[in-house]
């Protein structure tokens, strides 16, 4: 079985495990956008790349915040239709 088609399956569950995957994957991808001008940076001191500029880290923070909301509202998401089902499963 191909991993994309195990991935997706993951993602694509209705389960608690499909919602742990889910947030899984927009938690990960916030900690890469957040962190990402001090792996520039380390990556400056060990390479030929250019740090990042002061214009492009305060964009930075701008991104990461963006990340962050999406972050809760998937969490909200899945919360309010954990829910739903639970309810739907009791009657």
């Amino acid at each position: 079985m191909k991993l994309s088609v195990m991935i997706d399956a993951l993602v694509l569950a209705p389960t608690g495990r499909g919602a742990i995957v889910r947030i899984f994957g927009v938690t990960l991808a916030y900690f890469i956008v957040l962190f990402l001008p001090e792996i520039f940076g380390f990556m400056a001191n060990y390479t030929e790349l250019a740090r990042i500029s002061p214009v492009q880290e305060s964009n930075n923070s701008k991104v990461a915040n963006i990340f962050l909301i999406i972050l809760f509202l998937i969490v909200i998401a899945e919360v309010v239709y954990a829910v739903i089902r639970w309810r739907r499963g009791r009657s």
